[in-house]
């Protein structure tokens, strides 16, 4: 088995919609590889690490898929993450029993109910503004996820915007959407599923009219061929980096084109 054909395993125990597990697995593929990608992490993550005096490689062993925070059932560990200005810090990250866990509580994270609506319908209702007093970035991506409102777009497009909109991921939608687009297809054609989620979908008009309530990456080469994950920064990083959520919008060891 693959890394991919292995996850898509442990993700079939959860039970979910062939089109939540469509999404699952390419944002868990560039967030985290599937908890694998810890143990790798690129030159800048080890640097600022050493700043802060911790390991970058505490991760190894969590079953942590999608750089979450907190604290998991096996605790938690310390790693390096980044802002959306990218100045790091130090953030606590869960640390899971199994990997069937991992996979749970990244799915817990990610498919909000506006997420499952997305992916279901392809229907965007349009961008929360989440902040008070928004930054320049944060009214450009608000801007930019307007001009799709109440429209009906390709599913995982409209599951992106609506993941930003929940906070998930600090970087700009459409890099975060191109990377996830990327590790889709890769997944399409190692997994042989059928596409569910780029296609755009006909809708009964009085699902479309109806607002939705509802409402940190790393980057490893894929086991089977080779070729880098695509972070989901938008940036291919250096085969087995690391987290990406920050910098430039939030995660640790991202690096710049």
């Amino acid at each position: 088995m693959t890394a991919d054909s292995d996850a898509f395993a442990v993700v079939k125990q959860l039970g979910l919609p062939p089109q939540e597990e469509q999404y699952l697995m390419p944002v868990a593929r560039g967030e985290g590889f599937y908890g694998l990608g810890w143990g790798n992490p690129n030159a800048q993550t080890i640097a600022q690490s050493e700043q802060f005096g911790i390991d970058p490689r505490a991760g190894v062993g969590s079953n942590n898929w999608g750089a979450e925070m907190g604290t998991g059932s096996a605790g938690s560990f310390p790693h390096l993450d980044h802002h959306a200005d990218g100045s790091p810090f130090v953030g606590q990250y869960k640390k899971h029993k199994t990997r069937l866990e991992g996979a749970a509580s990244i799915a817990r994270t990610l498919l909000k109910p506006n997420v499952k609506e997305a992916l279901r319908t392809g229907f965007y209702p349009g961008p929360v503004q989440r902040f008070k007093n928004p930054s320049a970035i944060q009214r450009a991506q608000f801007d930019y996820k307007a001009q799709f409102s109440g429209k009906t777009i390709e599913p995982i497009m409209a599951a992106v915007f609506s993941q930003s909109d929940n906070g998930y991921f600090e970087l700009h939608p459409q890099q975060y959407l191109k990377a996830v687009k990327v590790n889709y297809d890769k997944l399409t054609q190692a997994l042989q599923w059928t596409p569910l989620l780029t296609s755009i979908k006909t809708i009964p008009e009085t699902i479309a009219t109806t607002p939705l309530s509802g409402s940190p990456s790393l980057g490893l080469p894929d086991s089977s061929s080779g070729e880098p994950s695509e972070n989901l920064n938008g940036n291919v990083e250096e085969p087995e980096g690391g987290i990406i959520r920050g910098q430039k919008y939030c995660v640790p060891g991202i690096q710049d084109e």
